[in-house]
């Protein structure tokens, strides 16, 4: 696949990608609107049912084409189907209730499902296992495998974000409860830790096989994440609010493991409160690249240039996401070009042209 319909230089993308996974050049994705609309493609009408504005496979495979129709993808940014069921839809497909009232139908960023604990006495809570015929699961297969079809050689269908570890955990316990359970009950989190990876994998692959390339390369949504081979978004927010020896114990090897099974895996560090959880981080050799979500100061602040430095001296690369034009040079002055994928949200085609002309 050399190019898609709406990235045409796809096959240059791909290959600065293909060097970013291994600390080689700069991948810059620069996206902006584009000044005249590719194809004129209509605006799709928003369902009415909440629910169905998640899971109306035309509408969202609609949506997501008038998306790509008028935005300019410079750079390493490519066209990617947004077909997610919320941050975590492995929670549905497990027994999670979910509230889809959140959802204007722009899908624009702020759209999430709330997820909602089912398992309320640990010592009498059935295995967590696969159904093959849930509801949600039938249905994300459905609306995947129509968007395979109606995108090939046009745009990217990814793996969405199903999250595990304590996430998944936390969603089917509750947050608050999932605290005490690991001081009273460890061995049962513990169980409940190996069922959800092993989940994990039965769902990832399954969409895996439907969207890898005939070369085996893949992309992980929510974070653009293609590489050339089975690709993960590992990721515990649930770590700010535990110990450093409490994540040695509970998350570390879940982590370990899950990236020793694919080929190419980016840590979603989410937040100030996880930094003190990265140089146990740094220790898994199968962990190639950090994604940062600070919360505060933005990506390109100098204020994380110590971070950054301390990921990429050990080799690894870094995904920032939302550098402001006017942060790029100090951001590049101090970490080099090598081993950064840097997004960046322009005003115009112009602009991104502009930025990419300088930088990339």
């Amino acid at each position: 696949m050399s190019s898609l319909e709406f990235k045409p230089d796809w096959d240059q993308a791909r290959e600065k990608l293909r060097a970013w996974w291994h600390g080689r050049g700069l991948a810059l994705s620069v996206f902006a609107p584009r000044t005249k609309a590719l194809f004129g493609l209509p605006k799709p009408e928003i369902p009415v049912d909440a629910e169905e504005r998640w899971l109306d496979a035309e509408f969202r495979i609609n949506n997501a084409e008038y998306l790509f129709d008028n935005t300019f993808y410079g750079g390493t940014a490519f066209p990617d189907a947004n077909l997610y069921l919320g941050p975590g839809c492995m929670a549905l497909y497990i027994g999670c209730k979910g509230d889809f009232s959140k959802c204007d139908g722009t899908f624009s960023g702020q759209d999430t499902i709330w997820f909602f604990p089912f398992i309320t006495d640990p010592g009498n809570a059935p295995d967590l296992i696969f159904d093959r015929e849930n509801k949600y699961w039938q249905r994300h297969l459905e609306m995947i495998m129509v968007a395979l079809e109606r995108g090939a050689d046009r745009y990217r269908v990814s793996i969405p974000v199903f999250v595990n570890n304590l996430d998944m955990l936390g969603y089917t316990r509750g947050a608050t409860e999932l605290l005490l359970d690991l001081v009273d009950r460890p061995e049962w989190v513990h169980r409940c830790q190996r069922q959800i990876l092993d989940l994990y994998f039965l769902y990832y692959q399954e969409v895996y096989e439907l969207v890898k390339d005939p070369d085996g390369a893949c992309s992980y949504n929510g974070f653009q994440a293609w590489a050339p081979g089975k690709v993960t978004r590992a990721g515990v927010d649930f770590g700010a609010m535990i110990s450093p020896k409490m994540y040695r114990e509970f998350v570390i090897p879940y982590v370990q493991e899950e990236c020793d099974r694919v080929d190419y895996a980016i840590f979603h560090l989410d937040g100030p409160e996880c930094i003190c959880h990265v140089d146990e981080l740094l220790k898994i050799r199968s962990l190639h690249a950090f994604q940062w979500s600070p919360k505060e100061y933005g990506c390109g602040s100098p204020h994380w240039f110590p971070l950054y430095e301390k990921i990429r001296s050990a080799g690894r690369s870094l995904q920032l996401r939302g550098v402001e034009e006017d942060e790029l040079a100090p951001l590049l002055s101090v970490l080099g070009h090598d081993g950064l994928n840097i997004w960046m949200n322009v005003s115009s085609e112009a602009a991104a042209n502009r930025i990419l002309d300088k930088y990339a």
